[in-house]
C-alpha cells in the first residue's frame, strides 16, 4: 500500500511511501486547508487531520494516533478488500451485489453530469437536448438508467430515411435519434422534421467528440471517456465489472491495480469489461497483469509504467482546476518539464497563454518555463 503524505510532521516510514501522485498512491494523507484538497480527494482516497466540508474526503481524524493506528488496520486489507470497502461505503451495500446500484457507476464531475442530465431528461418541458462523447463511455446507459422504458430506438430503412416506433408505446414517448447512422444531412433534417410533426421529444446521440457543426442550436452534453474519469470512479468501476461479472471474491495484483488506473481504455466501457473477462479466463481467482490482452500489456515498459507519453500526468493535469505553479511541481516531480511542453503544446504554442492557465508571473519562473521549453531569452 502506497501513501503519499503531505502532511510534514507526520511520520508514518514504516508505511511505503510515494513520492509523488505519479506514483499513484493508495492513500493521501492531506492538511484540512491544502489548497489542493478537493481534487486531491476526488482523485484518491483521502485522509485529513480535523474536519472538512468536502464530502469526498474518505476519513477524518483528530489526531495522528488515531492516523497511525488507522494505517495499522487498513495496510492488513488486499487491494480488492480495499476497492470492495469503498464501492459498498459509497452505496451503503453491506454485501457482494450491486443491488439496485447503476449500470455505470458515477463519482464527482461525473456524477454532477448525471444529476444534470436526469434534471433535463424527467423534466416536464421536454428540452430536446444532444449527449455526445466517445464510442462506449455510456450514453444510451445512462439515458436508460434515467427513464429506464421510455424510449424508443430509430432506425434507418435501407438508404431513405424512416423510422420506426413501438405502436405498444405512448406516442409521446421519446425517441433517441444516433446522427452517426444517417448518411447525409438531409436525411437526418428529414427525419427531425417527422418526429417534430408528431409532437415527440429528440435526445440525439452521436460518437463524435464535439457537437456536429448542424446541432449547434441544440444543448448539448458531454460524457467523458474513462480516461478522463478521476481515479475513484476507476475503482468504482473495475469493482462494479468484477460484481458483475463473477461472484467469487477475486483478488487484484499490484501490477494489474495500476495498469488499470493508468492505462487510457480507448474503448471504454467495453473494453475494460472485455478485459477483465480475457484475463479471469487465465486465472479465475487474481486478476493479473501478465493475463490482460496483449494490446494493453504491449504499452508498458518493465516497470509496469505506460509508455504512451506521460498519458497519465497529462490526464492528471487537465483534471485539476486552477493548476498553482509551485504546487504542480511539487506533485509531479521529475515528469513536471514534459507536462509543460504538453500544455504549452495544448496552448497552441502561445506562452501567454501558457503562463496565464499556470497563474505564473514572477521572472524566476517564467524564466524557468522558458527553459523547459528552449524559448530564446529575448522573448518574454
Amino acid at each position: 500500500m502506497k501513501i503519499l503524505n503531505l502532511i510534514k510532521n507526520l511520520k508514518i516510514e514504516q508505511f511505503d511511501l510515494a513520492k509523488s501522485i505519479t506514483d499513484i498512491p493508495d492513500i493521501v494523507i492531506v492538511p484540512n486547508d491544502h489548497k489542493k484538497l478537493y481534487e486531491l480527494s476526488l482523485n484518491y482516497l483521502t485522509i485529513t487531520i480535523g474536519k472538512t466540508n468536502f464530502k469526498s474526503v474518505d476519513w477524518s481524524f483528530e489526531n495522528k494516533n488515531e492516523i497511525q493506528n488507522f494505517l495499522n488496520d487498513y495496510s492488513k486489507k488486499t487491494i480488492r478488500q480495499r476497492i470492495s470497502d469503498f464501492y459498498n461505503k459509497f452505496y451503503n451495500l453491506d454485501n457482494l451485489k450491486p443491488a439496485n446500484v447503476k449500470f455505470v457507476c458515477y463519482y464527482g464531475q461525473t456524477m454532477e453530469i448525471y444529476k444534470q442530465l436526469e434534471t433535463l431528461l424527467k423534466s416536464p418541458y421536454n428540452p430536446w437536448i444532444l449527449i455526445y462523447g466517445q464510442r462506449g463511455v455510456g450514453k444510451l446507459t445512462v439515458i436508460k438508467s434515467i427513464l429506464e422504458n421510455a424510449i424508443d430506438y430509430f432506425e434507418i430503412e435501407e438508404k431513405q430515411a424512416g423510422f420506426k416506433t413501438d405502436s405498444r408505446k405512448n406516442e409521446k414517448s421519446i425517441i433517441i435519434l444516433n446522427i452517426d447512422l444517417f448518411e447525409n444531412e438531409y436525411d437526418l433534417n428529414f427525419a427531425i422534421n417527422e418526429i417534430y410533426k408528431r409532437g415527440q421529444r429528440i435526445i440525439f446521440i452521436t460518437d463524435k467528440i464535439s457537437p456536429p457543426q448542424n446541432l449547434l442550436t441544440i444543448p448539448s452534453i458531454y460524457i467523458p471517456s474513462i480516461s478522463e474519469r478521476n481515479n475513484k470512479e476507476k475503482l468504482l468501476i473495475l469493482e462494479h465489472f468484477l460484481r458483475k461479472i463473477s461472484d467469487s471474491f477475486i483478488e487484484i495484483e499490484d501490477n494489474f491495480y495500476k495498469a488499470f488506473l493508468t492505462y487510457p481504455w480507448f474503448g471504454n466501457f467495453s473494453e475494460i469489461e472485455n478485459a477483465i473477462k480475457y484475463a479471469l479466463s487465465l486465472d479465475n481467482k487474481i486478476l493479473k497483469f501478465e493475463n490482460l490482452p496483449k494490446h494493453i500489456t504491449e504499452q508498458f515498459d518493465e516497470n509496469y509504467n505506460l509508455k504512451i507519453a506521460d498519458y497519465y500526468l497529462k490526464l492528471m493535469v487537465l483534471n485539476f482546476k486552477n493548476v498553482d505553479y509551485d504546487q504542480l511541481k511539487f506533485l509531479i516531480g521529475s515528469g513536471f518539464a514534459s507536462i509543460i511542453q504538453f500544455l504549452y503544446d495544448l496552448a497552441n504554442k502561445d506562452l501567454d497563454q501558457l503562463l496565464e492557465i499556470l497563474k505564473v508571473n514572477k521572472k524566476s519562473d517564467i524564466n524557468e518555463i522558458k527553459s523547459f521549453l528552449g524559448i530564446l531569452s529575448n522573448q518574454k
